[in-house]
């Protein structure tokens, strides 16, 4: 586009127009300079009929955009939405736009696979567009507004549900592209972490794989490992006794909000953290005579760890799967796929894998991992009933992977199952 005066297109012209170019070629161009009314404006998105001539209302919204100070990548994006949608106009009125005509612009962009987001997007800057078309009286039809005594006008302005809290348009799409789940770490991917918390110091080695222990086998949070006090782990004694007895111990841990919840743990792991107890804490706390109730200790300081110390030892740990955005909480995430894995087993042995009674397995796991809202573990039961589909089929499941300890699980989940039946209704 050559730098000098370019006139604006009226919109009874520019449908004169659109008549006569029955499929209009609108083209977006960003020049070094230009000029308009006797302003000179520097990178401004212009939208140019076939001939090259700048049609009038989208232009100066855009202008006046550049006026107060809009991002040029800002105004690239709503640039595109516009010309979008005067390409999908065609020969039809811009003035006329109402909640059936931008329905059926966004059913054109769904039958042309545009995501949900980008959907939402492009509909929201047309309506802000038809906002400053009526506050500048180049459009009769007010935008979300119904006038006293008179009938809603055709398109209708909600509030957003997001942070911004702005107005968008009700005929947006109905849903929008979910972003990728963040991925959970496979066996071999637990393995490398546990060679890399062990170091030469083997205090510090002890006290970073029992807590990579309990994210693994109990599911703890961050701020439940950091909230554990030294008094939680029994003695030898009492841990052989609930093992003679097929027993599962239940600590009460505080998490996120100061939420507390109790936590299963086998007798097993509750021996490992006792003989952390007894030898390797002891070297952390060194000489000092002070009390210090937490389980685990800092090597500098002797205290308690600070949550964003930990986070960091597990990002490292994980080394190259870094860039995958594997952390402490993924093990946890690992933790629940395979707690709703085995209740998900355990209905299809008795029921069949077609008659697995969702919310129930939903509710179990939702008690063992301490969720208040069951939907939140929807997918982990879409996942296991894939996984156990796949294994019917003799095909190798997701599964495999995970290295799931199935009795572990199972009894886990059957303790629990009892506790449940116990407890005064």
């Amino acid at each position: 586009m050559n730098q000098g005066e370019h006139g604006l297109i009226a919109d009874a012209e520019w449908r004169r127009l659109s008549r006569i170019f029955a499929s209009p070629v609108l083209c977006w161009s960003a020049p070094w300079a230009c000029v308009l009314d006797g302003r000179r404006y520097f990178k401004v998105p212009l939208l140019r009929d076939a001939i090259g001539r700048v049609i009038d209302a989208p232009t100066s919204w855009f202008l006046d955009l550049t006026a107060a100070g809009s991002k040029p990548l800002t105004l690239e994006k709503y640039a595109g939405a516009i010309r979008s949608f005067w390409e999908f106009l065609d020969v039809r009125p811009w003035t006329d736009t109402d909640s059936a005509l931008i329905r059926e612009w966004r059913d054109d962009m769904e039958a042309r696979k545009v995501s949900g987001r980008h959907i939402n997007q492009y509909i929201d800057i047309l309506v802000a567009f038809l906002v400053w078309a009526q506050e500048t009286g180049r459009a009769s039809r007010l935008v979300g507004a119904t006038p006293p005594g008179g009938q809603p006008f055709p398109v209708r302005l909600v509030q957003s549900k997001g942070r911004s809290k702005r107005l968008v348009c009700a005929v947006r799409a109905s849903h929008a592209r979910r972003p990728p789940r963040l991925p959970v770490p496979d066996i071999e991917e637990v393995d490398v972490l546990y060679q890399r918390l062990t170091g030469p110091n083997e205090a510090v080695s002890e006290r970073n794989c029992r807590m990579a222990d309990l994210a693994v086998e109990a599911g703890l949070r961050r701020e439940e490992l950091l909230t554990l006090c030294l008094d939680q782990v029994p003695l030898k004694p009492a841990i052989s006794k609930h093992e003679a007895q097929g027993k599962v111990f239940r600590i009460k841990v505080v998490g996120k909000a100061s939420k507390e919840r109790v936590v299963p743990i086998l007798p097993a792991l509750m021996l490992r953290l006792r003989n952390y107890v007894d030898s390797h804490r002891k070297t952390l706390l060194g000489e000092t005579t002070r009390i210090e109730t937490a389980l685990f200790l800092s090597a500098k300081t002797g205290r308690r760890l600070t949550g964003s110390w930990v986070s960091k030892v597990f990002t490292q740990g994980f080394g190259s799967a870094k860039s995958q955005r594997l952390t402490l909480n993924r093990l946890r995430a690992r933790f629940a796929s395979l707690v709703v894995l085995t209740l998900a087993r355990s209905e299809a042995k008795t029921r069949g894998s077609k008659a697995i009674r969702e919310d129930f397995v939903l509710r179990s796991a939702a008690e063992i991992l301490g969720h208040d809202d069951i939907e939140t573990l929807r997918h982990y039961v879409d996942l296991s009933i894939r996984i156990l589909d796949a294994e019917a089929s003799g095909q190798r499941s997701s599964s495999d992977g995970l290295g799931v300890d199935s009795k572990t699980l199972e009894e886990v989940a059957r303790q629990n199952a009892q506790a449940r039946r116990r407890r005064p209704s």
